[in-house]
């Protein structure tokens, strides 16, 4: 389950997607997660690197992943679809048995592929109509019961959807019984071709809260730039860790990578008032605070931002999102604020690199006459050239590259 830290881009996983007709549109619904939270806020909103009030008629729902959340809209009931293929003509109605038999709902997707439609002798296109009926009937029950029964006009070569649904069904098989009541047309100026294109069975009410998942759901009609094409990203300021200013514990999205390490460390489960539920990692019992609060202070400490104002001297604005353990992940941020955990005695306290008043000085006074020696790394093993990657917050966090030479190497020779 991934988990970030400070001001991130999020693109997320898609959890959940289906399509439903609502009348004559066709919605596309999409649930995504984007990690383990609890997260301070979602904001900013794109799809296909567009704002998403571009887009006419999307909704967009959060949950930032409280231990206790509402279900996301839409995504409240769980959807067994099954699809089918089956051409419907006047005359012959078609009969399909569900596959379970614990739901208690059905939905039975009606579809004209090439649209509804008559070409008229102009080279336009009039409107035509096609009555379809839809029936159900519990299997050991002798009566039909109609659930629909429908006139679908159109004037269009675009395929036509229509979504017909039943609910409050008692437990058992049933069979569906879809029937088009309408004469078929042999001339190729009509478009009439119907079709049963999909069958579901609905377990309504299950209500999933996804515990601690932060989530985003979106509904909007479908178009290729929504389910075609989907390309949806956020920013947001992510986890609420623990935060000791020397006097009290405060809650917030925090970028200073000591309180991410302790994160790490203790895993603490939050409830919706930020009070530690239990702690999943170490007991803050022994952790050595002390040393956390020194590194922490170091980070925030102000210094030159290169463009005549300040910054803190290191933050941390990333992700876990892959497989490792805690330990690694500790040591992946201790190589950012020079901070590495050791153990002291009981306690987990930190080795801080920064500057500090010298505890021991070596001179020709207390040094042991032929003991010094001093090496020096090849030139031929020295790089000449060192790259980095990252993701540039000034450029809508895009991967980007950083470089920096060495003019007094041949560059022919290293590069990192």
């Amino acid at each position: 389950m991934p988990r970030h830290y400070g001001v991130n881009k999020l693109y997320g996983n898609v959890i959940g997607w289906y399509r439903e007709n609502i009348g004559d549109k066709l919605y596309t619904n999409v649930l995504l997660c984007f990690g383990l939270g609890p997260y301070k806020r979602l904001y900013d909103f794109k799809n296909n690197d567009q704002p998403i009030e571009n887009f006419t008629g999307v909704k967009i729902y959060t949950r930032l992943g409280h231990i206790n959340q509402d279900p996301i809209p839409n995504f409240t009931d769980t959807k067994n679809e099954y699809p089918l293929s089956v051409k419907v003509v006047n005359g012959a109605p078609y009969t399909y048995t569900t596959v379970g038999n614990a739901f208690n709902g059905l939905e039975v997707d009606i579809t004209f592929p090439q649209g509804l439609y008559y070409s008229n002798d102009s080279g336009g296109l009039d409107a035509y109509s096609v009555e379809v009926k839809v029936e159900i009937k519990k299997q050991g029950e002798d009566a039909w019961q109609t659930i629909a029964q429908q006139v679908i006009t159109g004037a269009q070569t675009a395929a036509i959807r229509w979504t017909f649904k039943a609910g409050s069904l008692s437990e058992g098989k049933y069979d569906i019984r879809v029937s088009n009541l309408t004469a078929d047309q042999a001339s190729h100026r009509y478009g009439d071709d119907c079709y049963v294109s999909a069958a579901r069975e609905v377990y309504a009410g299950d209500n999933f809260e996804y515990p601690r998942h932060v989530l985003v759901g979106i509904k909007g009609l479908a178009s290729e730039s929504i389910s075609g094409g989907l390309k949806f990203s956020c920013m947001g300021e992510c986890a609420y860790t623990r935060v000791w200013d020397g006097s009290q514990w405060t809650v917030d999205a925090s970028d200073n990578a000591a309180w991410v390490k302790y994160d790490i460390l203790t895993r603490p489960v939050l409830d919706n008032n930020f009070n530690v539920v239990r702690y999943d990692g170490y007991s803050p019992d022994n952790i050595d605070l002390v040393k956390w609060l020194e590194s922490a202070n170091f980070n925030n400490t102000l210094v030159p931002d290169g463009r005549g104002g300040t910054e803190k001297r290191i933050t941390f604005n990333g992700a876990f999102d892959y497989k490792t353990n805690v330990w690694a992940a500790v040591m992946r941020i201790s190589d950012l604020d020079r901070a590495v955990p050791v153990h002291n005695g009981l306690k987990l306290s930190l080795a801080i690199d920064k500057p500090d008043t010298p505890k021991q000085m070596f001179t020709v006074g207390n040094i042991e006459r032929k003991s010094w020696t001093r090496s020096w790394l090849p030139t031929d093993e020295r790089a000449a050239e060192i790259t980095a990657s990252f993701q540039n917050q000034e450029k809508d966090y895009e991967r980007d590259e950083l470089a920096d030479f060495n003019d007094n190497i041949d560059s022919t020779v290293n590069t990192s």
